[in-house]
């Protein structure tokens, strides 16, 4: 590409300065480039022919290394402006290539009031956030006394239930212990019964004996008939009389020994009825209780998550921590107590269940002694019947 170029300047060098441009066609490739060494050695040699000669040379010679100057430098401009045709040509190129692209005008002024509209607007969303988690940490501190208040309540309360159940405890080693004495007093009654049984019997049969001795001591001193009838009939009212007046007094006894457990009883099932209500009241307590708890869990975890997203206060949480498992610890402790009074009412309707048994047999032992004397008395006029009959 620079070889055009250099032929163009020579052109036009040429149509400027004729005289030059015929020394520099006689010269031909000065024109173009530099001298080389071959052709200094020719000049100096032509020179030193030139300068042996003739002194004429000399001024050609001056002429000429003056022409060689001009030449060089003219060489040396033609460079330069080739030099800058180029970068002419390359800063054009560049120029075009800069036009053809998309410029990019900067607008740093509408990106930092659009930032500092986004920061205007995320410090006003902050303030609304800090209201509202003002307003949400005053809510959670209202329902902190609450749960205080509630937990002292439930504090009394739990307080008041334990007086309750030392209380009915009391009251059913109380009621154990009468239990005790009508067993002590169940046992001397029917050692009692034993007892009047077996003297029964034995006059029964000390009356047997004194019916069986006379007749024989009859039948055996007297030979003569001896009415008997009288003194048979007064034997049989005076005995009927006596088993009337021991079945009157066996009866009044069973029966009150069946009243007095009857009431008894009537007593223990309204204690087991008392108690029944109270172990319901306390399943609907626990029951409530366990809700109340639930809800506190719930509470208490959204309170975690408010306070460890706000920073959290460690005292506080500690706190409900530590009053949260107190009312487990109470919540089990009410939950052994319902087991034991289950236990208490399970004994107790044994208790009643037996107590039941009991009267049936004894309501059935007393059938029995009613148709034993009656058939023992029915038995002893049969036989003096008999004997009189013999005897006539």
């Amino acid at each position: 590409m620079e070889t055009p170029v250099l032929i163009k300047a020579g052109e036009t060098f040429r149509r400027t300065s004729p005289v030059q441009t015929d020394l520099t066609c006689s010269d031909g490739p000065h024109l173009f480039r530099r001298t080389s060494p071959v052709q200094m050695e020719l000049t100096r040699v032509s020179e030193s022919v030139i300068m042996s000669s003739s002194n004429h040379f000399t001024e050609i010679k001056r002429d000429k290394d003056g022409m060689k100057e001009g030449n060089d430098q003219f060489l040396i401009v033609i460079s330069q402006v080739i030099q800058c045709e180029t970068e002419n040509k390359k800063l054009e190129e560049k120029l075009k290539i800069l036009k053809g692209r998309d410029v990019h005008t900067w607008n740093v002024d509408e990106i930092v009031r659009r930032a500092k509209e986004e920061l205007e607007q995320q410090l006003h969303a902050f303030l609304k956030d800090q209201e509202k988690l003002k307003e949400e940490l005053s809510v959670q501190m209202n329902e902190l006394e609450d749960t205080r208040r509630r937990y002292e309540e439930e504090k009394k309360k739990r307080s008041e239930e334990k007086n309750k159940f030392i209380t009915s405890k009391k009251a059913l080693e109380h009621e154990w212990l009468i239990i005790a004495d009508l067993m002590v007093e169940k046992r001397v009654l029917n050692n009692k019964l034993n007892f009047l049984r077996a003297g029964f019997n034995e006059e029964l049969k000390e009356l047997e004996s004194k019916v069986q001795n006379e007749k024989r001591v009859i039948s055996d001193t007297h030979k003569r008939s001896l009415d008997l009838e009288n003194i048979i009939k007064s034997l049989e009212a005076h005995y009927a009389a006596i088993a009337d007046r021991t079945k009157q007094e066996v009866d009044r006894l069973n029966r009150k020994k069946i009243d007095a457990l009857r009431q008894t009883s009537s007593q223990h099932e309204q204690k087991a009825h008392k108690i029944k209500g109270e172990m319901i009241l306390l399943r609907k307590s626990i029951t409530e209780l366990q809700t109340k708890l639930e809800v506190q869990q719930t509470k208490e975890k959204e309170l975690e998550i408010d306070l460890k997203q706000e920073g959290g206060d460690d005292a506080e949480i500690t706190g409900l921590e530590e009053e949260l498992k107190k009312k487990r610890d109470s919540l089990t402790l009410q939950v052994r107590e319902h087991q034991k009074l289950l236990n208490i009412k399970l004994g107790l309707d044994l208790e009643i269940a037996t107590y039941g048994g009991l009267l049936e047999n004894e309501e059935k032992g007393l059938k029995h002694i009613h148709t034993g004397e009656n058939l023992s008395v029915f038995g002893l006029s049969v036989y003096t019947q008999q004997k009189c009959s013999q005897h006539h």
